[in-house]
Parts: structure tokens; C-alpha cells; sequence
């Protein structure tokens, strides 16, 4: 199994990182250009899911990219977005209590990144959006990889917290070593799996 840190280190010892991330940053800012940066953090994670590179693709096929980013956007929506914003409303009539009114979002926050990447490895897998009202498959799939998901999603975090001021930026880094690191891990977990069943 590849480690948070040897994936941190492929995606970073590519010399051209810092271009091809500040690119995805860039769209980042802009609606619906948006989803041009979305597809390739979806095209980065299909490629390691195949177990192909960890390190940075080009930016190429830009139709492509679109039509996976709005593919991506539609899970992320339905397993980080739609939730988070759930968690928030479920926060105003608890304004009363200061800071703890904030307590819905953590869940959310912490589970987002892993839930959606388990689906997006799901719709990758069958290419059928039905998979993503397999609901309960997402909840197993948290629970077979926790051991391999929890530091690198709190590191995640973290970075995305430290990088508000460049919130686009700090998104998109994140978003390339998180989720095909998510990818690796549900690979990994599903092949020792097999070779157990096989045994």
C-alpha cells in the first residue's frame, strides 16, 4: 500500500506541479469554469484508481474535463455539499449556544471528503450513477478504509483551514493528493479483500 506521504511526494516531485496547480486554482475561482478543475481532480483519481501515475497529469481535453467535472460536481453535491448544507440549517436555531451551534457541521466536515470519494471510485468503477443511491455502500467503504483515510482527511483539513485566504489554491491541492490517495486506499482494501476470499 503506497503511503499519504510517498503520494505527497509523487504528486510534488513533478517539476511542472506548481503550473499545473496553479491552473486548476485559477478555475477554481470561476463558476462554471469551475468545472474544468473538477474534472481533473476526477481524471486524477480515475488514473490511480487504474493504478496508473500518481504524478500530475497535463491539462488536456478540455471538453472532456468539463463533462467529468460536472459528473464529479453532481457527487460532491449529493455527498459534501447537500449534507453540509443540511448541517447548516440544523445550526441557526441553535444560535444560542455561542459556538457549540456549529457542532452539526463537524461530522460533515470530516465524513464529506471520504464519502464522496468512495462513491466517485464507485461511479468510476460501474459508470452508473444508480451506485449513488447505494447509500449504505458508502457507510461500508468508511468503515473498511478508516484505518487508511483518518490522519491523511484530518491533514486535509488542516490545510484547507490554513489556506482560507487562498481558499481556490488550497482546494484544488487538496483535492489532488486527497482524493486519488481515497482512490489508492479503497483499491488496496478491495484487493487484499479478494486475494483473502480467493485464499
Amino acid at each position: 500500500m503506497v503511503t499519504f506521504e510517498q503520494v505527497l511526494q509523487r504528486v510534488f516531485s513533478d517539476a511542472s506541479w506548481f503550473v499545473k496547480t496553479l491552473i486548476g486554482g485559477l478555475l477554481l475561482l470561476i463558476p462554471v469554469v469551475q468545472l474544468f478543475a473538477l474534472g481533473y481532480i476526477y481524471r486524477q483519481t480515475d488514473r490511480v484508481r487504474k493504478g496508473e501515475s500518481v504524478e500530475l497529469a497535463d491539462w488536456e481535453d478540455p471538453g472532456g474535463l468539463f463533462v467529468d467535472g460536472a459528473r464529479f460536481l453532481l457527487i460532491l453535491a449529493l455527498f459534501f455539499l447537500l449534507p453540509l448544507f443540511l448541517a447548516w440549517l440544523l445550526t441557526l436555531p441553535l444560535f444560542l449556544l455561542g459556538p457549540l451551534s456549529w457542532l452539526p457541521i463537524i461530522p460533515v466536515l470530516f465524513l464529506g471528503a471520504p464519502a464522496t470519494a468512495g462513491m466517485l471510485v464507485a461511479y468510476q468503477e460501474e459508470r452508473d450513477f444508480r451506485v449513488l443511491l447505494e447509500v449504505g455502500r458508502t457507510w461500508r467503504q468508511l468503515n473498511r478504509t478508516f484505518r487508511f483515510w483518518f490522519l491523511p482527511n484530518l491533514a486535509f483539513i488542516g490545510f484547507v483551514a490554513l489556506g482560507l485566504p487562498l481558499l481556490p489554491f488550497a482546494l484544488f491541492i487538496g483535492g489532488v493528493v486527497i482524493f486519488p490517495f481515497f482512490a489508492l486506499s479503497i483499491r488496496h482494501v478491495e484487493m487484499v479483500e479478494r486475494s483473502t476470499l480467493i485464499a
